[in-house]
């Protein structure tokens, strides 16, 4: 199952079937479902946050469905994909920042969903797995899209058919993590930097997302187009007014959303 929790605009969402490592079995394909009927619908959402209960992220597929008769396992796994293809979208496209907070292993499938989050905060005993050439298999989730883009062609290639597992440093040296904690600080750090990512102009930061996600598949010209009718429509709305007069009265500025509180950003 997955874990749902509302803290003001952000929610925390768990992956929370620890026996398995949190993996991507049938039951969590449809608990993704769910997540993603809600991305798609929740418009006031600031922030959401992935995470792992117990021993890890998500330590990938559910190795026990790719057993048994060949129907059977493509009708499985077809079912499943799916569903983790249609997450993966949503996380891209949603307005809301996406963060994901791992922990233990995160291999296969989990990698794919770390890797569509729009940023990353890792303990520094994480193992990234890429798992797939022992399998005989090609990735999925996305890998093939986001990992590249991350890394270049030639190190997502050695990633995913000649390496083994990484740790944190590794990870994020290759940019593949934001940032490390020591484990036993990740929740710590988790819920405050939610804090200060919500704290943010919501439509600065849905912008944002947007102008660097479409970054690398449009020419400088439209993208500098981008940026000026993203500054524009910032421009026109209380909180850049607010930022302004914050910035002039050497004080926190307090944006708001449609619909919500004020929510004052941090010092």
């Amino acid at each position: 199952m997955i874990k749902l929790e509302h803290v003001g605009r952000t929610l925390f969402a768990t992956f929370s079937n620890p026996a398995t490592l949190n993996a991507l079995d049938a039951s969590m394909a449809a608990e993704l479902d769910k997540l993603t009927s809600l991305l798609r619908s929740d418009r006031e959402l600031g922030l959401v946050v992935l995470q792992g209960e117990g021993r890890a992220f998500m330590a990938g597929g559910d190795i026990n469905a790719f057993r048994g008769d060949d129907a059977v396992v493509q009708t499985t796994v077809g079912s499943t994909l799916s569903s983790l293809n249609a997450f993966v979208e949503a996380l891209a496209s949603t307005p809301c920042l996406i963060l994901a907070s791992v922990h233990g292993a995160v291999a296969g499938g989990g990698l794919a969903i770390m890797l569509a989050c729009d940023l990353v905060l890792a303990s520094d005993e994480t193992r990234f797995v890429f798992a797939y050439a022992t399998l005989g298999a090609t990735p999925d989730g996305g890998l093939t899209h986001n990992l590249p883009a991350i890394v270049g062609r030639q190190r997502a290639l050695g990633l995913l058919l000649a390496s083994g597992p990484i740790g944190a440093e590794d990870a994020l040296r290759l940019g593949l993590v934001n940032e490390i904690v020591a484990d036993g600080e990740r929740e710590a750090r988790t819920r405050a930097l939610a804090e200060r990512l919500v704290a943010n102009s919501h439509l600065a930061n849905a912008e944002t997302k947007t102008l660097v996600r479409a970054a690398a598949e449009t020419s400088l010209r439209e993208q500098l187009s981008a940026e000026k009718r993203a500054f524009l429509a910032c421009a026109g709305g209380h909180d850049f007014k607010e930022g302004v007069a914050a910035f002039f009265e050497k004080r926190a500025p307090v944006f708001a959303r449609a619909g919500s509180a004020p929510i004052r950003a941090n010092s």
